[in-house]
């Protein structure tokens, strides 16, 4: 297939959607966001906001990045699996995910596989965490990262949240360390973070929750490291 798009991926339902680099290698980037919207919900931050970043990014870079934009997220991840599918006869670099961009002003990552991947470390490099603000979580909400990882390929997640939430994460990781997600006030800690009103379908996640200018310091952050 020739660079370009959009291409269907499909098994009647999910329906994702592949655009980019469609004959990809082992030097192409997969970045992912997934469409679907939780139900009776704008989506403006879960998560057209990282759909935006993607169509920016793809407008300016069809020849270098695949992107995919998954379906069924929200329910059962039913896209990311449908992608596995596709991986297995595909090579890619990496898969960088993106979710919920659109809200706060830290970008927080989880590196669900493939730890010391070249691209990665270079996204984290310690000027690229004091420039951008990037902050590692392993305590974000769940996402197409972890079904992802299955694939074999490095796969990261790039998120956003207000800086609240870091502290409430960090106090809690501070104290229970690796056993955090174990502890009995994790569940309570999560639920009560100011970016949880953004998603699944809560009030915040309309298009007057959306900062802008969180959105372009991923968007800067991916040109800077990708490209």
């Amino acid at each position: 297939m020739a660079s370009g798009g959009p291409f269907i991926l499909s098994k009647e339902e999910p329906v994702n959607i592949l655009a980019g680099k469609l004959n990809p290698d082992a030097s192409t980037v997969l970045l992912c966001a997934h469409y679907d919207v939780f139900a009776k919900s704008s989506g403006a931050n879960d998560n057209l906001s990282s759909c935006a970043i993607l169509f920016h990014l793809l407008k300016r870079h069809p020849e270098t990045i695949l992107v995919c934009f998954t379906d069924q997220e929200e329910t059962g991840h039913g896209g990311a699996r449908l992608l596995l599918e596709w991986l297995k006869k595909h090579a890619v670099e990496s898969i960088i995910v993106l979710d919920t961009c659109g809200y706060g002003n830290v970008a927080a990552y989880r590196i669900a596989s493939g730890r010391f991947c070249r691209r990665f470390r270079k996204m984290t490099a310690l000027k690229m965490k004091k420039k951008y603000r990037l902050h590692p979580f392993f305590a974000l909400p769940e996402s197409d990262d972890r079904i992802l990882a299955s694939s074999g390929f490095p796969v990261m997640l790039l998120s956003v949240m207000p800086e609240s939430d870091v502290l409430a994460l960090e106090a809690l990781s501070n104290a229970y360390g690796i056993l955090m997600n174990y502890a009995s006030s994790y569940e309570l800690t999560l639920a009560n973070l100011d970016v949880m009103g953004t998603i699944h379908g809560g009030a915040g996640d309309r298009i007057e929750s959306i900062q802008l200018e969180s959105m372009q310091n991923v968007l800067n952050h991916l040109e800077e490291t990708l490209f």
